[in-house]
């Protein structure tokens, strides 16, 4: 078998080439992942979205934070990411969380409270964060048994007092006598350990975590792909399903992920990937279901579609109008080369013609437009129309007259497109708020915001996220301030706007306008500070 091999050096055995410049099809064995750098930057860019424990806005940032850089890095970050290590502070103020982030950096000198526990913190720079540790610990100091150690693991574990002080006593005496350290020092190492019963965590756990989690951060660095295309395919379980679908496409844009709208003629009712584009299914869009796109299926039977006068014809009469709508509105049909505009309104017309008019047409249709073709059936049956009454005559001949009015609304404008993708598959793919403005001033994208560039940035965006908030301490004690999420059809990114300028600004900050802004990146925040603005 031939082996595929990565621009970052990992091998893997090839299972089928593909064309286009598409990744091939490989054989990925998670339980044998190399140690890759190229994971390590992923997880230290924060970039931690579908990251097993580490998906969070919590664990996306302590991320950054850390920077691991292995998988004793990744399961201490799984254990002090709990709110006892985030809420436990000492005399400067420092969370352990924080603590361990300074200490491994060397940004905080690594200090141990005693020499003798040197080889049991050592991996962990001188902080016990597992219960391991401690167990260890009074082995270590009190040359406690299995069974000893077990029942000062239920004492804190609990947060039994009545237990911890029977413990603790015993901990004091065998301390005291084994003699390592003196009896001040081994009373003070038990009030640690008392404390510290508010976050300790089990390292086995924590290690099988940090294992999946750097499975799943494997992926995600190597088959962008396959990685966002399976995600997008189980958004559906999760809680809020239209906001999980959202982070995942805005995610895959800071990967170069070319995500496409549905294509009715592929007849792929789920979200799939060819290795080079993840392309939304026919089911994914809202209210459509499985059933209807098998019945799209047996209407496509036989049939050589080929334009939109073909599917008009011959199958939209098939499929419920729901799903028809949806199609349309979701991008479906866009190989059509006609506006969703113009199909919604060809198809509103189409679906209120008599069965006997839809029959007469298909009998005598033509390569006319459906407007011209309407004239010609709107006649009654003995002029060798398709109409029974002249009462459906008149109706037929204003439908012609209203398909023949070419207005504006028959446009497909970016703003109408967002719209619609939004309200069919959750999150516009096509294209932005923004495409329908004069973008000229703006000369950086949120993408390359969020890659990093700093100095002084325009941007052209769409107001996605604005919430106003309150300093709660400091100078500015009570000032109100604002963060959000901008975007623009690259990426989205962090914004906050401090102070007087958010007092200036926030008439322009609302969710769905379009803008100009200039700022500069705030690594501290991670976010953008915006210090101007106007309406695009």
């Amino acid at each position: 078998m031939h082996n595929y091999t990565f621009d970052c050096g990992c091998c893997v055995p090839l299972i089928e080439e593909r064309s286009n410049g598409a990744l091939p099809k490989i054989e990925l064995d998670p339980d044998n992942f190399p140690d890759c750098a190229k994971v390590w930057e992923l997880l230290s860019s924060g970039k931690t979205k579908g990251i097993w424990q580490l998906e969070s806005g919590l664990g996306s940032s302590w991320c950054k934070k850390l920077k691991p850089e292995n998988i004793e890095h990744l399961a201490a970050l799984g254990a002090i990411l709990r709110p006892g290590c985030l809420n436990v502070y000492d005399e400067e103020g420092h969370s352990v969380t924080l603590k361990y982030c300074l200490r491994k950096n060397a940004q905080e000198e690594i200090v141990y409270k005693y020499e003798c526990l040197r080889s049991i913190l050592e991996k962990t720079y001188g902080l016990m964060i597992y219960q391991e540790q401690m167990l260890k610990i009074a082995e270590l100091i009190c040359d406690f048994s299995k069974l000893e150690q077990d029942a000062l693991r239920k004492a804190v574990g609990k947060k039994d007092q009545s237990a911890l002080s029977k413990v603790g006593i015993n901990f004091i005496e065998k301390g005291i006598t084994k003699g390592l350290l003196s009896k001040e020092q081994v009373e003070s190492l038990f009030e640690d350990i008392r404390q510290s019963g508010r976050y300790l965590f089990n390292k086995s756990h924590a290690i099988s975590y940090a294992l999946k989690g750097y499975q799943t951060a494997y992926i995600k660095s190597h088959i962008h792909d396959s990685f966002f295309a399976s995600w997008l395919l189980n958004a559906h379980a999760d809680s809020d399903p239209r906001q999980e679908r959202r982070e995942l496409v805005e995610d895959a844009k800071n990967f170069n992920v070319k995500i496409e709208t549905p294509d009715l003629l592929s007849l792929e009712s789920n979200i799939s990937t060819d290795g080079l584009v993840i392309k939304f299914g026919l089911s994914d869009i809202k209210g459509i279901g499985e059933k209807q796109v098998e019945k799209l299926k047996l209407a496509l039977v036989d049939k050589n579609i080929q334009s939109w006068k073909d599917f008009l014809y011959y199958c939209s009469d098939i499929p419920s109008s729901t799903a028809i709508k949806g199609w349309i509105s979701a991008g479906a049909l866009k190989w059509t080369k006609i506006s969703r505009a113009r199909m919604l309104k060809e198809y509103e017309i189409w679906s209120e013609l008599k069965d006997g008019e839809k029959e007469w047409i298909l009998k005598n249709s033509t390569d006319n437009e459906l407007s011209i073709t309407l004239k010609l059936v709107a006649k009654t049956k003995k002029e060798g129309g398709g109409c029974h009454t002249k009462g459906r005559v008149e109706i037929v001949k204003s439908a012609a007259i209203i398909l023949d009015q070419k207005a504006s609304s028959d446009e497909d404008h970016p703003n109408q497109i967002v719209d619609m993708e939004e309200a069919s598959l959750g999150i516009a793919i096509s294209c932005s708020r923004i495409d329908g403005c004069d973008v000229s001033m703006a000369d950086t994208t949120c993408k390359q915001i969020s890659d990093g560039k700093a100095g002084r940035s325009v941007l052209a965006v769409e107001v996605k996220e604005v919430k106003e908030l309150k300093i709660k301490n400091g100078k500015n004690t009570g000032s109100l301030y604002a963060r959000g999420i901008i975007c623009d059809d690259t990426s989205n990114i962090q914004f906050v706007i401090w102070g007087e300028q958010w007092g200036n600004l926030k008439q322009l900050f609302k969710v769905k306008n379009t803008l100009i802004v200039e700022g500069q990146k705030d690594t501290k925040f991670d976010s953008l500070i915006i210090k101007k603005a106007y309406q695009l």
